[in-house]
């Protein structure tokens, strides 16, 4: 998104500034369509406490829907040339966005891999910090 508005700000309407757009648009569009957006999708199913898992998947549709709403609905203003008129610099905005993002998930999301469901629950139970998920060791895995 950064290179993007970048590029744009450098040379705006550019056949160059363009192509770059085209090319950072698949950059970013292949890697969250095949990995980042499955992913969410299992990740809200899974890790929630199975006793609270339909609540907070639904809780997280709502949230997850609502966000994407409050983004997608300024940016016909942010583009129109007889409004805010800022084009692909809206980059800068999404960009930075992005990088909110990825600094929460990276923080608070939880590494789950070869962890059941039991042994999730347990961690939610103990109120282990997601961050200590990784090293954290089940009291009742039978598989050790």
């Amino acid at each position: 998104m950064f290179v993007m508005a970048a590029a744009w700000t450098a040379n705006p309407g550019s056949k160059q500034a363009g192509l770059v757009l085209v090319a950072m648009a698949v950059c970013f569009q292949v890697p969250f369509l095949l990995g980042t957006s499955p992913v969410t999708l299992s990740a809200a199913g899974e890790l929630p406490s199975t006793r609270l898992r339909a609540e907070t998947f639904g809780l997280g549709n709502i949230i997850g829907f609502s966000a994407s709403f409050l983004a997608q609905v300024p940016t016909p203003y942010y583009i129109n040339p007889t409004k805010l008129n800022i084009g692909a610099q809206v980059g800068y905005i999404r960009g930075g966005s992005n990088l909110v993002m990825a600094i929460l998930v990276w923080f608070c999301m939880p590494e789950t891999r070869n962890r059941s469901v039991e042994d999730i629950d347990e961690m939610f139970y103990a109120k282990v910090p997601p961050r200590e998920w990784k090293q954290y060791r089940c009291v009742r895995n039978t598989r050790d």
